[in-house]
């Protein structure tokens, strides 16, 4: 891997760790209404998603995506269904 890229990966992933979005948002939640052992596994949920988000843009998904719009496509509309 390049090494700008893995720079860009590990600000994004410094940047997603600390800012105060949905997945801390929610732990927090989590953490004070049911303590820090029953949440233990939530944490470790979000910490592999985020794990494979990365390695899917390590192992290059994004360029193949480009490559076949068709893909694309249909992933937005696996993902909308989903979420439905």
């Amino acid at each position: 891997m390049e090494q700008g890229l893995f720079l860009s990966m590990l600000a994004f992933l410094w940047v997603a760790a600390i800012t105060p979005g949905p997945n801390n948002m929610l732990l927090t939640t989590s953490g004070a209404n049911f303590g820090f052992m029953r949440s233990l596994w939530l944490m470790v949920g979000i910490m592999l998603g985020m794990q494979s988000i990365l390695l899917l843009v390590a192992f290059g998904v994004g360029g193949m995506i480009l490559l076949h719009p068709s893909l694309h496509l249909i992933l937005k509309v696996l993902g909308s269904l989903y979420l439905l």
